[in-house]
């Protein structure tokens, strides 16, 4: 009882209070980054992406914490660049992501990042004929979407 006495006649001054205030911070760990991964198309959160966050030349994989959200760089402030890898979405990067150093940790950065399906990168038909109405993939060509053609390479050498 006189020890509680004694530190509220102690901090019974107002720059008292601001000092003892400043010493309090939350205990859990705070991550510099936070990313939320969506369907470009539906809206709905992407699982199982591995995003990097990259710092120099070090390399952490963020934590799915809930359903496309990846957090990472735990109580570490810096700049860092990003890179998001989803199977079957096209891979995305930002760079020079600043998590700057406040009193009680890093301030959490949240990117909120949009995927595109891989399919969605060239909507085309692929065409294969000749003169006789059949043709190898070395005579492919691509049509867009928009009506226009172009001859293409073909990964595979299908006959």
């Amino acid at each position: 009882m006189l020890r509680a006495l004694a530190t509220v006649v102690l901090c019974a001054t107002a720059s008292c209070r601001a000092d003892f205030a400043t010493q309090i911070c939350n205990t859990a760990a705070e991550p510099a980054i936070s990313v939320r991964l969506t369907d470009a198309t539906s809206g709905n959160p992407i699982s199982g992406a591995t995003v990097f966050i990259i710092e120099r030349d070090a390399v952490e994989i963020g934590h799915e914490s809930s359903p496309g959200q990846y957090d990472g760089a735990f109580e570490r402030a810096g700049t860092f660049r990003v890179e998001i890898e989803a199977p079957g979405y096209v891979a995305h990067q930002v760079d020079d992501v600043t998590a700057p150093e406040q009193r009680c940790g890093p301030e959490t950065q949240i990117l909120e990042i949009q995927l595109r399906r891989i399919f969605e990168t060239l909507p085309a038909v692929i065409v294969v004929t000749d003169d006789q109405g059949s043709a190898t993939w070395r005579q492919a060509w691509l049509r867009r979407d928009d009506g226009a053609s172009e001859g293409i390479e073909p990964a595979l050498d299908v006959r």
